[in-house]
């Protein structure tokens, strides 16, 4: 296996290698402002989190989380209300302090995870994190107090670190928090791991029955009733929802309302299909990622700080040799679609700029499907590897799981 991770890593290793000179330079820039970025976020009101704060209060004090008591609704399970309830329990600056450190824990395993899959050096932490932080989604992520990062980091973890006979849980633990995260259960569908989709469906219905327990009352009116109105959400053509809903009604209006389920279907779809031609090549992040972005596109309401997968688009450009497509989509994501909107001159601004997520979320399944071809031969990918390793240490007691 030592010899097998050293030949992944020997190409990739060259696109971080040992910087000099201008390099040295741009890179501190980079952590400049992204450190005053995160400043700026941090010192104001994470709206987001008075939400969460909020519910699990209602929780320890026996009352409804889903009674609109701010401007903002309670929109999640009631399994994250009772997650919620040791929020309620300090000030808000500690609470403040624990979401962000959990944010910038769950951002460095997610980083660290992927580099390992991908054949990248784990100094390429200490090179990406700043231009990471830059992402839109990233730093709105932190300054909304949302958990964005921590359930991207449950499911990269689940899917590449939990060992095989567990695999799933936290999948359905990061369904349990938000209801979207239940795509990447298309991925172990996709890719056969038929006890891994059984488990991520186990761990969500373990959140599903604690939540109930706790909150009897509440927790049929959200599944039964909430669940099903995306406008207690937010309006689904709110400029800033980025998924294909909200771009097509932008765009063709309400006209378009009958046509957003039916793509949505073919999105997930053409995603499984898609994540099944990668997983098979061995390129296993590239086929949780197409997932990931099938998920954000299909569902009704996709706010542009969902888009934390942009994480590991960026690591699987650099592992391919890809700097410029990634300085690219640095510059590209380090605004929200409504900044740029106010940049341009003419109404449309919105509509246009508006697709930028779905157009981005094609333009990289097509890279992906493309390079990961061009990369199969002998250099070995992480998939491969651990098809290799499972075979190896558990053919007699698999057979089973697909």
């Amino acid at each position: 296996m030592g010899t097998d991770t050293a030949t992944r890593r020997a190409p990739a290793a060259a696109v971080l290698a040992r910087p000099r000179g201008w390099v040295w330079v741009a890179w501190s820039a980079v952590v400049l402002v992204a450190a005053r970025r995160l400043v700026v976020e941090l010192s104001q009101r994470l709206l987001d989190l008075a939400v969460y704060v909020q519910a699990g209060a209602d929780v320890v004090n026996g009352a409804s989380p889903y009674v609109v008591r701010q401007a903002l609704p309670f929109t999640y399970p009631p399994f994250a209300a009772v997650l919620a309830t040791p929020l309620s329990l300090v000030t808000p600056g500690v609470a403040e302090a624990l979401v962000s450190l959990a944010s910038g824990v769950a951002l460095v395993v997610t980083v660290l995870v992927l580099s390992d899959r991908l054949g990248l050096p784990r100094s390429s932490l200490w090179w990406t994190m700043p231009g990471l932080v830059l992402m839109s989604p990233i730093w709105r992520t932190f300054g909304f107090g949302q958990v964005n990062l921590v359930l991207m980091a449950l499911v990269v973890v689940d899917a590449f670190v939990v060992p095989r006979q567990w695999r799933g849980l936290l999948t359905g633990l990061a369904a349990g928090i938000k209801v979207v995260p239940g795509i990447f259960a298309v991925y172990y569908l996709a890719t056969r791991q038929w006890r891994a989709c059984a488990l991520s469906a186990i761990g969500f219905l373990a959140t599903v029955g604690l939540g109930w327990v706790v909150l009897p009352s509440d927790s049929p009116t959200f599944w039964f009733v909430l669940l099903r109105d995306s406008s207690r959400v937010g309006a689904l053509d709110y400029p800033d929802n980025v998924s294909l809903t909200g771009s097509l009604l932008r765009t063709f209006g309400d006209g378009a309302s009958g046509a957003t389920w039916p793509l949505a279907f073919v999105v997930v779809a053409a995603g499984a299909v898609t994540a099944r031609v990668l997983h098979r090549r061995g390129d296993d992040v590239a086929a949780l990622t197409v997932v990931a972005m099938a998920g954000l596109l299909a569902s009704p309401i996709t706010w542009s700080h969902h888009w934390v997968w942009v994480v590991p688009i960026g690591l699987w450009l650099l592992s391919r040799r890809l700097t410029l497509a990634a300085v690219l989509l640095l510059a590209a994501t380090c605004l929200t679609p409504l900044d740029l909107a106010e940049w341009l001159p003419y109404p449309a601004a919105i509509t246009v700029v508006g697709w930028f997520y779905p157009v981005l979320a094609v333009f990289t399944t097509v890279l992906l499907l493309n390079r990961s071809r061009a990369q199969r031969p002998t250099e070995g990918s992480s998939g491969a590897g651990e098809t290799r390793r499972d075979a190896s240490t558990t053919a007699p007691t698999t057979a089973s799981q697909g």
